[in-house]
């Protein structure tokens, strides 16, 4: 399927723009923002880093803190394609980098994760939301130590 291939432009604009909410959610730690972008149910996945979270308080209660401890994020996300549609579900496809930086941090500044997000979408009576992320990594650069977080998973 092509990018708009039987998508109504509405519904290619307002999961694009999800995603796009996703990413200024955690780049200015507003955790409100994030969360429209899910179900309450979503499942993610974020490669072998760290364990699938369901639900979105989960989800938050990862990302919250996670963010918080950095001086900065900048998460860019590009390619966005529709790769199946039917009207009530969708599954998208776009390339992620993701810029963490800690202030003086031994062995260096910054972090990059560069990605895939595989997304399943639901439409509710909200809009389109993201049920199923699943995050592909694909190559890193930078001080990988920044990745370095204690947390468990809720339940």
């Amino acid at each position: 399927m092509s990018n708009f291939d039987g998508i109504p432009a509405e519904d290619w604009v307002a999961m694009h723009n999800a995603v796009m909410d996703y990413a200024a959610g955690i780049d200015t730690l507003d955790m409100d923002l994030f969360r429209t972008v899910f179900t309450e149910d979503v499942l993610l996945t974020y490669g072998e880093d760290w364990a699938p979270m369901k639900g979105i308080d989960a989800l938050v209660s990862f990302v919250d803190p996670f963010h918080r401890r950095l001086n900065g994020t900048h998460h860019q996300t590009t390619n966005f394609r529709v790769s199946a549609y039917d009207g009530t579900t969708a599954t998208t496809h776009c390339s992620v980098a993701a810029l963490l930086l800690v202030n003086d941090a031994p062995g260096g500044d910054w972090f990059v994760r560069h990605g895939f997000y595989i997304d399943k979408w639901t439409r509710t009576a909200d809009g389109w939301k993201i049920h199923h992320r699943d995050f592909r990594p694909l190559f890193d650069t930078g001080n990988l130590s920044i990745l370095e977080f204690e947390w468990e998973p809720e339940g």
